[in-house]
Order: structure tokens, then sequence, then C-alpha cells
């Protein structure tokens, strides 16, 4: 198991070795690059820009949202970072209905990056479709693959 110190340094406990802890370092950090580099997260100015709105206003509202939990973002250099896929595709760009419901199953488990990974990722409950492709489509699929994710969480 790896379990960060107080100062952020990861230490290796139980049966992992320190190069198994050096790949699991490296796989994670490569799976944030391609997070970030599949410009699925955005800055509230951006956001702002995107939904015409104003970007002050916009950024109160998704930390407001985000105490909520109706949205989830990741943190990169100093920034909070919110997926793009959590806007409807209405004119009004409002959040998704159903990924308060499906933040509220996975929050207990998951921070955001976790999360950010988990919407990534292939889905078997979704025929092999990643939950960030079919929101606005599968909503009673994806939160049935949340609870899911979730028991198997909790079970090992």
């Amino acid at each position: 198991m790896i379990r960060k110190d107080r100062d952020g340094r990861s230490s290796v406990v139980g049966r992992y070795t320190i190069e198994t802890n050096q790949r699991l370092e490296a796989m994670l950090a490569q799976a944030k690059a391609e997070i970030l580099a599949g410009a699925h997260f955005r800055t509230p100015a951006y956001l702002a820009q995107l939904h015409d709105r104003e970007p002050d206003k916009l950024e109160r509202w998704l930390k407001q949202a985000e105490a909520n939990q109706q949205i989830f973002s990741i943190e990169h250099q100093g920034y909070a970072l919110y997926p793009v896929y959590a806007f409807s595709r209405d004119e009004d760009g409002n959040l998704v209905l159903c990924l308060a419901e499906i933040i509220a199953v996975l929050h207990s488990k998951m921070d955001g990056w976790g999360m950010a990974f988990w919407f990534r990722s292939p889905n078997n409950f979704l025929v092999g479709k990643r939950p960030e492709d079919v929101l606005n489509q599968a909503s009673e699929e994806i939160l049935l693959a949340a609870r899911e994710e979730a028991c198997s969480i909790m079970h090992g």
C-alpha cells in the first residue's frame, strides 16, 4: 500500500517494494497527463467563454456547485479544473442533471482525480464506452455502473 506522509512524500507499506511504488507513481503520473492532454478539463475562465457567462460569476457558481456535490474538479498546478462533459449540450450550459447523483455515489470512495479516471475509462456496464462520452444519453446506465464501482471498492 502506498501512503503519503504529511510532507506529501510516498512511502511503501505492506507487500509493495520501492520499485513497485515507483512504477505505480509513474503510471499515476502518466494517467494524469493523459487526462490533462485530453482537454476534457478546463478552467472556469475557459468554461465561461465557452458558455458565454461572466467568468467571476461562473467561478463562484462552480465552487458552490462543487460544495453541493453537483460537479467535481481536479487540481493541477494550483488551479481547479472542471470537466467540460459535466455541462449539458443545451444553450444554457447547465450541469447534466444526473451528475450530482453519480458524484454522490462515487464521492465517498474517490477524490476528483479518481472520478476523472473513472469517467475517462471504458466501462463494462456501458458496453466498453466511457461514462464521459455517454453522460448525456445513458445516465441511468452510468449511475448503475457507478453503484457497481462503489460496491466493488467496498468489497475489495
